[in-house]
């Protein structure tokens, strides 16, 4: 019989491998395909067997054709249970065969081929992770693991975590998640106990890839057999279970709201292929110099494989990530030459990006200056980490931080509470435990992989690894979340190298180090505890630079970012999610000036009443379905002035161009803030959800006048004619007070031009000559000018008065509006009279 290692094409010892640090003690374990000898089983009688396959194959036809769930059930279950067992008694006989059964588990429950919502499967992942956990925990404990100080140390994290739980924001997602995080780990530290020679680490790699190669197929099974369907991105979260909207099948591309259709498999996100296509390639990449023919072979399939996926993804931060980590290595390995390789790929690179169309230009580069909405979300985590720096909000539960009203969202995905990601790895961790348990992770973390690079021997082909997989996952995490939590394929391959690098700095004997790293244990913590407070320090300064400005008017010693950028005192347009400061603020930048419209007094001069408010905020604030209300939810109402005053009020609240406001409002009522408009004569056009307000009726307005309108009705009230039809949540503040009407036209259109009616217009095709509304936000994201800003402002302009985007109704508006601006329409001597 041939006695080889089918992957690593080595000799399989049968008994015995010594530590090379460890002398006289003998670690008896199998490996990976090794040829087991064990007592002789117990047969079960033919008959029997025979009786169990047959009911089995009998319950399987009738399953298919009687499509019982129960029955389905019936064949699964037993089938399933076995395999379980099978597989958990296969993995207890050599750890190391615990790796692939480990990816599978955290990933394969959570696949969008299982018509299930994906956030309620835990009753799939919990079992199948403590069927093999359990054992590993045993078996580790048996093996000492408890001597391992390095291991204990990583605890001292977890018992970190689990005090966290006290104060979390959600205790339950807290523990829920810590504690799989603890199974995960006590698994993969019987793994890293079990590797104890270069060849079993190369068995560690193989295995990985096995579980990704699983995955491999499964994609490209999806790709190939399954018809392309394409869930179009703000018609719901991307992240629901989107059979709960629709059952006709499975989504495997989605259309991002630049246009771009990218490819999601068998996943929720374009993102999780990338993921997986950077780990089955720097696991690829790490296995070539000790690869064999064939296994060269199939690690080039594997890499073509994930090229190709990588691509169809188009999910850029795990490549970018991956590219560093392959110009880091030839850097370190081939010096001079490594780097002309790399100044030539990257010349390479953008002879290419200048080749493509600009469509295809726009498409790679989308959303690059704001990293598509990351750094809007780090500025809001740094200020919530100084309000919280020793303690953070709870483990894992970062996301629920994006819950405070303060936080501008853009975007539906950020409304998720904790199962929203933070797209900052480190940020994450200060979040949810604290800056210095940030410290702490970064020093336990780097300790290793420091002592690898400055050691000359490297007995377990280590530093490739490093250059492969760690040093751009540390890339990653400036992008992205979870480097912190041990969950998901990411961390076992992460947390599980870094358990065998710091094995080896442990074991490894002090001949083996060079002379400058003998006093290594001595002065190297202090240096590192230096080096990460430095880094934590850094961004301290980062949030003094860059202060953060609060929602609330009402705060007291509210901290302000900007005041709305003006220009010789005027305000301008200010870009989209730009920090705005609060009424407060504006209402002492603005002097006084005469009233021009005396029939505004006693509309200026009211303001809105805090249970007016809360009925508001109860109701919803709008009537459309948005990605976000967090400007409507700044709407006070509560400023007085003369009408020119409440104008630039607003406009400084909500950086909206201060004659784009008095232009609209010339244009809808002439400054009238008493006008009424669209009047309709049937019910059906007058009653919306109940409200009645309108119809058949006298109203009054607060300096006494009135409006009747028998068997019929006005659906556009106040100065900018909003239409209370359909926004009858306004009411009846939108008629009695200018300021709250002024707040709601322009939260309105802030939340326009910040990209939160992507819902609205999700299905609306471009006009002819015009984008898209979302073409439009992406265009502005990619390319921050003034032109591309005025295109955004004056679509949601026109869209207050044609409800499209640039079509000709709206276009021939803005037209007038633009004129008003251009003669200043509101200057004409002898329009201002009283009563009017």
């Amino acid at each position: 019989m041939d006695n080889t290692n089918a992957f690593s094409g080595a000799p399989r010892p049968r008994a015995q491998a010594k530590t090379f640090d460890s002398p006289g003690r003998d670690i008896d374990r199998l490996r990976l395909f090794d040829d087991v000898e064990t007592r002789p089983a117990r047969v079960l009688p033919r008959l029997a067997v025979v009786t169990l396959a047959a009911a089995f194959g009998v319950l399987a036809v009738l399953a298919l054709n009687i499509h019982s769930p129960y029955l389905a059930l019936a064949v699964a279950g037993p089938l399933g249970g076995s395999l379980l067992l099978w597989a958990v008694r296969w993995t207890t006989r050599d750890p190391l065969r615990l790796v692939p059964a480990l990816v599978l588990v955290e990933t394969l429950p959570y696949v969008n081929l299982i018509p299930l919502d994906p956030e309620k499967r835990w009753w799939l992942h919990y079992p199948l992770l403590l069927a093999f956990c359990l054992p590993s925990i045993a078996a580790a404990y048996h093996r000492g693991v408890l001597r391992e100080r390095y291991l204990a140390v990583f605890l001292v994290y977890f018992g970190w975590g689990a005090v966290s739980v006290i104060y979390s924001l959600d205790p339950l997602i807290s523990a829920g998640r810590l504690l799989p995080a603890a199974l995960l780990f006590a698994a993969l530290t019987l793994v890293s106990l079990s590797t104890v020679s270069a060849k079993d680490m190369d068995a560690v790699l193989w295995n990985f890839l096995v579980g990704c190669a699983v995955l491999l197929c499964l994609t490209a099974f999806v790709a190939v057999a399954l018809p392309r369907r394409v869930f179009i991105e703000g018609s719901a979260w991307a992240g629901t279970w989107r059979a709960a909207h629709d059952m006709s099948g499975t989504y495997t591309w989605i259309r991002d709201t630049s246009g771009i259709d990218r490819f999601e498999g068998v996943f929720y996100s374009p993102n999780q292929v990338g993921s997986l296509v950077f780990l089955s390639i720097g696991v690829a990449l790490s296995l070539w110099g000790r690869a064999s023919r064939r296994q060269r072979i199939v690690l080039v399939l594997i890499i073509l494989a994930g090229a190709v996926f990588g691509v169809m993804a188009d999910s850029r931060s795990p490549i970018v990530a991956l590219a560093i980590g392959v110009g880091a290595y030839l850097l370190w390995q081939h010096r001079t030459r490594g780097m002309l390789v790399c100044a030539a790929v990257a010349l390479a690179g953008m002879l290419v990006y200048g080749a493509l169309g600009t469509t295809a230009r726009l498409g790679v580069s989308r959303n690059v200056g704001t990293l598509t909405g990351r750094t809007l979300a780090w500025k809001f985590e740094l200020r919530k980490i100084v309000e919280r720096p020793l303690t953070g909000y709870g483990y894992d539960v970062e996301g629920a931080i994006f819950k405070d009203p303060r936080f501008p969202s853009w975007d539906s995905f950020w409304s998720q509470g904790p199962r929203t990601s933070t797209h900052e790895g480190y940020l994450s961790i200060a979040v949810g435990l604290g800056v210095p348990a940030l410290v702490f992770w970064l020093y336990i973390i780097l300790r290793p992989w420091i002592a690898l690079l400055r050691r000359s021997g490297d007995p377990w082909n280590l530093k490739p690894l490093f250059f492969f997989l760690i040093l751009p996952s540390f890339c990653r995490a400036f992008a992205e979340t979870g480097i912190g939590d041990v969950h998901g394929m990411d961390a076992i391959i992460f947390y599980l190298l870094w358990m065998v690098a710091e094995r080896q700095r442990v074991m490894a004997p002090p001949t083996t180090l060079e002379a400058a790293a003998d006093s290594l244990s001595a002065r190297d913590p202090r240096r590192m505890f230096a080096g990460a407070a430095a880094l934590v320090l850094l961004l301290i300064l980062t949030v003094a630079l860059v202060r953060p400005a609060s929602a609330s008017d009402d705060a007291a010693g509210e901290r302000v970012l900007t005041l709305a950028s003006r220009v010789d005192g005027y305000f301008p347009t200010l870009p989209p999610h730009a920090v705005l400061p609060s009424g407060r603020q504006c209402a002492a930048e603005i002097p006084p000036t005469p009233e021009t419209i005396p029939g505004n007094i006693p509309f200026n001069r009211t303001v809105a009443t805090p249970s007016e408010l809360a009925a508001f905020r109860a109701a919803g604030y709008t009537f459309e379905t948005l990605a976000s209300h967090a400007q409507y939810a700044r709407i006070k109402g509560n400023y007085t002035g003369s009408t020119d005053m409440i104008m630039r009020w607003v406009a400084c609240k909500y950086g909206i161009d201060e004659n784009v406001v008095r232009g609209q409002a010339w244009a809808e009522s002439f400054w009238r803030q008493w006008a009424t408009g669209d009047r309709r004569t049937t019910r059906a056009e007058c009653v919306q959800d109940g409200f009645t307000a309108l119809w058949d009726t006298t109203i009054f307005f607060v300096d006494g006048r009135k409006v009747s309108c028998p068997h019929c009705c006005y659906t556009s009230w106040s100065a900018w004619q909003t239409k209370v039809y359909y926004e009858w949540k306004t009411w009846p503040m939108i008629k009695d007070s200018t300021s709250f009407a002024a707040e709601y036209r322009f939260a309105d259109t802030r939340a326009c031009i910040n990209g939160d009616w992507k819902p609205y217009f999700a299905r609306r095709p471009a006009q002819p000559g015009h984008n898209t509304y979302a073409e439009d936000v992406a265009l502005y994201a990619n390319n921050p000018s003034q032109a591309n800003l005025d295109t955004l402002l004056w679509g949601c302009i026109g869209m207050h008065y044609s409800g499209g985007w640039y079509d000709p109704a709206a276009v021939k508006y803005i037209d007038n509006i633009k004129g008003n601006i251009a003669h200043k329409r509101w200057l004409t001597p002898n329009i201002h009279i009283t009563g009017w």
